[in-house]
């Protein structure tokens, strides 16, 4: 089975041609053709060349290049895990898609296979002028449901593989709010989960729209979804089904932790407080007591960080920001650390995912598509290559008899390593969606989306397989520790 999706390029093209090829996605560009290129041409490794060549036949076509002109097409094959797709197979049936879909190429064609997820994928950039005829592509709402889905249904039945249903997915998320799926988690709806990735779709619209936690419940609700706070989960509830989904069922991106930091867009954490420590209300603040002061010290917090579950409150603050205290009189005093508030009210349950010792802080950079916030995407990304490498040569150590107290040092620092990336790409990748939301700079956007997914996927693998090795050695320790203590026995 393959999903075909379709996107158009108006700017940027080199870096889109330079994104598909990258070395690390294509076997060092072994997963790359190029229609009007010999496989030995050493223009397929120059993404500049590439697009150059097909500017050369937009230019050349009878309306020419204007703004917003449509440059390229770009169409993404991606193949369902369960028919287990070789490389070899995918990019073969790859190029025979493309050259159906381009007149045999005359349209030109970029097409490379990627294969560093755990589902193969083709991306297929198509310059949108006939280097023949130098007539532009013409593309409506049925090209491809009724004309490009039918192609690769019948190659894939050709290749023996398993056919989609019509899905007419396209890229435009002003008509399609799901831009955001995943291909893996499309595979999954397919099989009867699409529920559960409806919800997730929906959670992350809601977010796009809303401000507080209030808001974002309310404009969940308007997309048929209940979201209610029941101790330390949110509880999802489809109101077409009545079905519930437990936020932990949805993912790591879905809890209320997750929630407020795609709301408040940064890195935050947070304390339980009992109603009973509040001193004042209204509807834009709460003041609260901090226990052990005599009543002397107070902290005012905004309404909008802020969630409700019966008699509890928790208060979210970013993880690197001083909170104000004030006396009985409103008065200044300072500010409070995470450390302090922690000391105050006491630390939330410890978790792998919330550990009480943050060593290292991400500064947030607003997303605005600046050289800056592109350097600080690119970084993200690279640690997040880093820290899976890391968590496999630990995870070697520790199978082949390294030190248990010091592998499970080391294992925690990277885990915690972890969860801040995932956290900051988490982040970062609703700002993206919020852009697209707003069609602005889409197809660079639309890029952007591909490699967070892509990072975010193999760190939730990393994550799951640290706390997997944490808990093994830790269990190591305390079975070794038992041992050693008097009069024990087998």
């Amino acid at each position: 089975m393959a999903i075909v999706k379709v996107g158009q390029i108006k700017t940027s093209l080199n870096k889109a041609i330079a994104y598909i090829t990258r070395d690390d996605k294509t076997q060092d560009k072994y997963y790359v053709t190029v229609s009007w290129l010999f496989p030995d041409d050493p223009d397929i490794r120059n993404p500049s060349n590439l697009a150059e060549a097909m500017m050369t036949d937009d230019k050349n076509s009878m309306a020419g290049v204007k703004k917003n002109t449509t440059l390229a097409r770009h169409v993404i094959q991606s193949f369902d895990p369960k028919d287990d797709v070789d490389p070899v197979t995918a990019h073969g049936l790859g190029m025979e898609f493309a050259n159906r879909i381009t007149d045999n190429g005359a349209y030109k064609y970029v097409i490379a296979t990627h294969i560093d997820r755990n589902h193969i994928h083709n991306h297929i950039i198509i310059c949108n002028t006939n280097g023949k005829t130098h007539y532009k592509m013409r593309l409506d709402k049925n090209t491809l449901m009724k004309r490009w889905t039918p192609i690769s249904d019948e190659l894939c039945q050709e290749y023996g593989f398993s056919v989609s249903p019509r899905h007419g997915q396209d890229m435009k998320t002003s008509q399609n709010p799901t831009l955001w799926l995943r291909s893996g988690d499309y595979y999954a709806s397919l099989r009867g989960e699409g529920q559960k990735q409806r919800i997730r779709d929906m959670i992350d619209r809601a977010c796009t729209e809303s401000k507080t936690f209030t808001e974002f419940s309310n404009t969940l609700k308007k997309y048929q979804v209940e979201a209610n706070i029941r101790g330390a989960h949110i509880t999802y509830t489809d109101l077409a089904t009545g079905r519930k989904y437990r936020d932990n069922r949805l993912g790591m991106a879905y809890d209320e932790s997750a929630v407020m930091m795609k709301l408040n867009h940064q890195a935050l954490k947070h304390v339980s407080v009992n109603q009973k420590l509040i001193d004042y209300e209204d509807p834009e603040k709460i003041r609260i007591i901090i226990p052990h002061t005599k009543g002397n010290k107070r902290i005012t917090v905004p309404k909008t960080m802020a969630t409700r579950t019966g008699t509890t409150i928790r208060i979210y603050f970013g993880q690197d920001t001083g909170i104000p205290v004030s006396d009985r009189q409103g008065k200044g005093m300072g500010k409070m650390s995470m450390r302090d508030l922690y000391a105050a009210f006491g630390q939330p349950a410890q978790t792998w995912n919330d550990l009480k010792d943050v060593r290292r802080h991400m500064p947030r950079i607003e997303l605005h598509g600046s050289a800056k916030q592109n350097g600080w995407m690119k970084n993200q990304m690279r640690m997040a290559g880093e820290i899976s490498r890391q968590a496999t040569a630990l995870s070697l150590i520790a199978r082949n008899g390294g030190s248990a107290n010091n592998v499970i040092q080391e294992l925690t620092g990277t885990l915690q390593q972890a969860d801040e990336t995932l956290t900051s790409l988490m982040i970062a990748r609703q700002d993206v969606i919020s852009r697209i939301a707003l069609d602005e700079d889409n197809e660079d956007s639309e890029m952007q989306l591909f490699e967070i997914d892509e990072h975010m996927d193999r760190l939730e693998d990393t994550i799951s397989t640290l706390r997997t090795r944490i808990q093994a050695v830790d269990e190591s320790i305390r079975e070794h520790d038992q041992r050693q203590r008097p009069g024990f026995s087998r």
